[in-house]
């Protein structure tokens, strides 16, 4: 939300609102403030922005700088409803919602905070009180919006009958039109796919869908090549080829900004992107060095993950099992760790099996897992001295004439064997022959 929608979206006082409903929903305004914290916000430390005088407008300028941000977003939710604002703490977690992408932890993370605040507000999306409470939201929306006029709190009316009328494709429609001309294409786009998903084909709608992906694609060239973080945050979509291109370059921008915190955020949906990227994990390794505390598990996870793609299993793997977080949070954690250990096997079979190398050996050891044992057993095999082995002592030659005499011709059998001659065989034969034909010795 930028500042000229923050100026704009004051609550409307309907005439003829009953004094009894208003002292009841003030009644209903003081439990829903005190439990906010524990509506949306889910992690350790709360963002500083909720120590402003003015949580709402901080939470969301910090928001506008860095929509990625969950931290300042849930905060931003909790500011909502501790100032009794559910539908706006909806609001603010369903604009996140189309943001997450393929990050399945971060869209877990929001949908639980929306069911939370759905059960203690009771604001049941769809549900018939709602309907009637914002029908006029939803005339608003739909109404051709007149040159000239503020377009933001238009953009707030077709929000708030969109949580009222979800099912509405001719609301969804409209809250497109009035996003494209307010320029926010990405925003615009997404909101014709909801619409294209209750009516498809719908060639009026179809029609605005390819006008806004057109105004994205030119904002996405703008982004590229200058230094407005504004206009590249507008043009993200996920799921598109340019969105890792996108975020890199948001990287690039916040880090010249001095903004490490946001560099990181947008370097952590590279990552989910593209797991494999060299690159990407060594400029993440930069950002959260090696062997440095984190204050949150996902953290712990990018970083191993990160080591994983460099190569360096065994940090990865230490990174991997310090994760506590989510249950799709261990799950990641658990499928790096099985590549880590399978890196590693393939080490301790070369340098410490085939080998036979005990240092190696007792330098790949580690406690704990699946191959403990194993390699316990090997380096023992290792330790033991080989045995000497046995040469037996040669018998005492025997000098008696007996013992010479006997032994003699087994030890010259074996030397004094004749080759056969057969030259002078046939030599003889010849000769013979001779002397009975010609009477002539030899």
């Amino acid at each position: 939300m930028n500042g000229q929608y923050r100026h704009k979206r004051k609550a409307r006082n309907r005439p003829g609102r009953p004094t009894l409903f208003g002292f009841l929903w003030i009644l209903g305004v003081l439990p829903m403030a005190s439990m906010a914290a524990e509506v949306c916000f889910d992690s350790k430390k709360a963002h500083q922005c909720l120590s402003n005088d003015n949580p709402v407008a901080a939470c969301s300028d910090t928001l506008d700088a860095d929509p990625y941000n969950l931290s300042v977003r849930f905060a931003l939710c909790d500011a909502h409803l501790r100032r009794g604002a559910p539908m706006m703490a909806l609001i603010t977690l369903d604009h996140g919602l189309q943001l997450c992408g393929r990050s399945e932890a971060n869209c877990a993370r929001l949908q639980k905070s929306v069911d939370a605040v759905e059960r203690t507000s009771g604001q049941r999306p769809g549900s018939a009180e709602l309907r009637a409470e914002h029908a006029e939201d939803r005339n608003t929306c739909t109404r051709r919006h007149i040159r000239g006029n503020p377009i933001y709190p238009t953009i707030l009316a077709c929000e708030q009958a969109l949580i009222a009328f979800p099912k509405d494709a001719d609301l969804h429609a409209a809250h497109g039109e009035k996003l494209l001309l307010s320029k926010q294409p990405a925003r615009a786009v997404l909101a014709f796919r909801r619409a294209l998903n209750i009516r498809p084909g719908d060639p009026n709608f179809l029609s605005w869908h390819d006008a806004a992906e057109d105004s994205r694609k030119t904002m996405v060239e703008h982004c590229l090549r200058h230094t407005e973080l504004d206009r590249c945050n507008r043009a993200i979509l996920p799921g598109t080829q340019d969105e890792a291109k996108l975020h890199l370059h948001r990287t690039k921008l916040y880090l010249q900004q001095g903004d490490k915190d946001a560099a990181l955020e947008s370097l952590l949906i590279v990552q989910i992107l593209d797991p494999n990227n060299r690159e990407v994990s060594q400029q993440l390794l930069q950002l959260v060095p090696a062997g440095s505390k984190v204050e949150e598990d996902r953290l712990y996870l990018a970083r191993g993950q990160a080591q994983l793609a460099r190569g360096n299993w065994q940090a990865a793997m230490t990174d991997l099992k310090r994760v506590r977080g989510s249950a799709l949070e261990r799950s990641a954690a658990q499928a790096g760790l099985q590549q880590a250990r399978q890196q590693r096997a393939a080490v301790v079979q070369s340098q410490c099996f085939d080998a036979r190398n005990l240092s190696k050996c007792k330098a790949l050891l580690i406690p704990g897992e699946p191959d403990e044992q194993q390699i316990r057993g090997f380096i023992a095999s290792l330790d033991q001295p080989r045995p000497k082995p046995v040469v037996k002592p040669k018998p005492t030659p025997v000098t008696t004439p007996e013992v010479i005499a006997e032994s003699a011709p087994a030890k010259s059998t074996p030397t004094t064997t004749a080759p056969e001659k057969p030259a002078r065989v046939q030599l003889a034969a010849h000769y013979s022959n001779k002397a009975s034909a010609q009477g002539v010795t030899h």
